[in-house]
């Protein structure tokens, strides 16, 4: 329920705010229709939601509608910061940040260093091999909670897997696919070869920036094309304004401070809008998932029609 959030706008003022009722929609009711406009099967399982938006538009004289789908491509969450601390081996702001984070998020703060820090941790042994079990180590354990012992050992297996050249891969026996589709397509080895390029020893999150959108370039394309169709189905047009060439330049030159700071994802989007959003809206660090209603909808399918 995003309404605290579209109550805060409504009250600040300045905004024409129309309400589109979605309560009783059946999101299954139109997938022939777009499967039909498409020619193929949908990406975007909230189609359901274009017809009554553009619907709305039409009716207060709106024919152009801004799209804000894949922002956070555009923006980064910056997180990448954190491996970029620990490579670094800047321990007092890394520890100033992921306690920031944990505030922010309320997740612990071990569980934050473990998915954002913990995989840098080979590559700082490699770097710095004598700094990493005089200093880094005791930090890495205090941050990660787990036994230095027990972590030097995860994190040497690891460099030196690294150091000959291994990466994990992905298992045919863990596959839920059949195999002639798996030896037709040659899936697994495209899974393989999709993983990033970016050795943790050059890491930057400029570099994992460019690189995400350099790898993602196909699906960013089919999800604009497509949110492009369903407005158009309804009588609409779209806009994206997050996939603006000097945007997306601007955002990956962006320094990572500028992406993460004091706990704050995206933080210069925050910053910059600080006059213009509630504080609510600014500080908020969760996303709506609105894929709730899609579920529902198939849950209670009684008549079959999946």
């Amino acid at each position: 329920d995003e309404s605290p959030y579209l109550e805060a706008l409504e009250t600040q003022g300045g905004f024409d705010m129309r309400h589109v009722n979605l309560h009783g929609i059946d999101p299954l009711e139109t997938v022939e229709s777009v499967v039909h406009a498409l020619g193929q099967p949908g990406y975007i399982c909230n189609a359901y939601m274009y017809a009554p938006i553009n619907a709305a538009a039409r009716a207060a004289g709106i024919d152009v509608l801004l799209d804000g789908c894949e922002g956070d491509v555009s923006l980064s969450y910056g997180l990448g910061r954190i491996g970029e601390l620990v490579l670094s081996g800047d321990w007092l702001s890394l520890d100033r940040e992921i306690g920031a984070l944990a505030q922010t998020t309320t997740a612990p703060i071990a569980q934050l260093f473990r998915q954002h820090a913990e995989p840098f941790l080979p590559a700082r042994l490699g770097l710095h091999p004598f700094r990493f079990a005089t200093n880094d180590l005791r930090h890495a354990a205090r941050l990660g909670r787990r036994p230095a012992l027990r972590l030097l050992a995860k994190t040497g297996r690891s460099a030196w897997r690294s150091w000959r050249g291994e990466t994990p891969g992905i298992s045919e026996s863990a596959s839920l696919v059949s195999r002639d589709l798996l030896e037709s397509t040659r899936l697994i080895d495209r899974i393989n070869d999709s993983r990033p390029a970016i050795s943790p020893n050059n890491f930057s999150e400029r570099r994992r920036h460019w690189w995400s959108i350099h790898h993602e370039a196909s699906g960013i394309s089919t999800i604009q094309e497509e949110a492009n169709h369903l407005h158009a189905m309804h009588g609409g047009e779209a806009r994206h304004p997050f996939y603006d060439v000097r945007l997306i330049e601007f955002c990956v030159g962006l320094p990572s401070d500028q992406k993460l700071r004091n706990g704050y994802t995206r933080s210069i989007l925050r910053r910059s809008l600080r006059h213009t959003l509630p504080e609510i809206i600014q500080r908020r660090m969760t996303k709506g998932d609105l894929s709730d209603n899609f579920v529902r909808a198939v849950v209670a399918d009684s008549s079959g029609r999946i």
